[in-house]
């Protein structure tokens, strides 16, 4: 079990590492945003367990309304996808 300072250093290696990745990988690509490049996603599902238990039913739990967020947008999210 890991403590939220040991869970939130694991969270900022990814999200540099995940920057750097992608920073390098977009001029290989013909979109400012391209769909291939998921690393937002993965930052935001990681940050989803910084403030609930990690448990095979909130994993689960957690991915399917990630999923369902993504899909539908709701809540003026898609506004904030079309910000710069």
């Amino acid at each position: 079990h890991m403590s939220p300072e040991q869970y939130g250093a694991i969270a900022a290696l990814f999200v540099l590492f995940g920057w750097y990745v992608a920073f390098r990988a977009l001029p290989f690509f013909a979109q400012p945003d391209p769909s291939e490049i998921v690393i937002d996603e993965m930052v935001a599902f990681i940050a989803l367990f910084c403030f609930i238990p990690i448990t095979i039913k909130t994993i689960i739990l957690g991915f399917i309304l990630f999923r369902l967020f993504d899909i539908f947008k709701p809540l003026g999210i898609s506004y904030c996808e079309r910000l710069p």
